[in-house]
């Protein structure tokens, strides 16, 4: 996420105080100094913040989300919190974009409350009948 705020900055020639001064004019202000700890990854960044830069940079919450720079080295670990070491960056991107990828593999099954298996989940793949709870008409 850092690095498509200054990614998507550059591509649209604006400075971070410009940035800064383009989310004060549409009620969400973000200083210069934040907008920079965020790009330094010093600060988080909200999802209401996603949604105004976003904006602001003429794209999308998932494009930043998605974003993987070129020249970043082979992770130690996960790409993002939560995720198996061993997903990489396009099945990551695939999964964000809500393409026609699944999500990424898991090591074991999905676990639901006190570390049971959802009802109806395990070994179902998404999406389909088995998990899937329907109302009545």
């Amino acid at each position: 996420m850092s690095d498509a705020i200054t990614h998507y900055g550059q591509l649209r020639e604006l400075t971070t105080d410009e940035l800064a001064y383009v989310l004060l004019m549409l009620d969400h202000p973000i200083s210069a100094d934040a907008l920079a700890e965020m790009e330094r990854c010093a600060r988080p960044v909200t999802v209401d913040d996603l949604v105004a830069i976003a904006y602001v940079l003429d794209t999308t919450p998932t494009v930043l989300l998605s974003h993987i720079p070129i020249d970043m080295p082979e992770p130690e670990g996960p790409f993002a919190t939560g995720l198996p070491s061993d997903v990489d960056p396009t099945e990551l991107r695939a999964w964000i974009e809500g393409g026609d990828q699944a999500r990424p593999r898991v090591a074991g099954a999905r676990v639901g409350r006190a570390g049971r298996p959802p009802q109806g989940q395990v070994g179902t793949p998404r999406g389909t009948a088995a998990g899937s709870v329907r109302r009545a008409a």
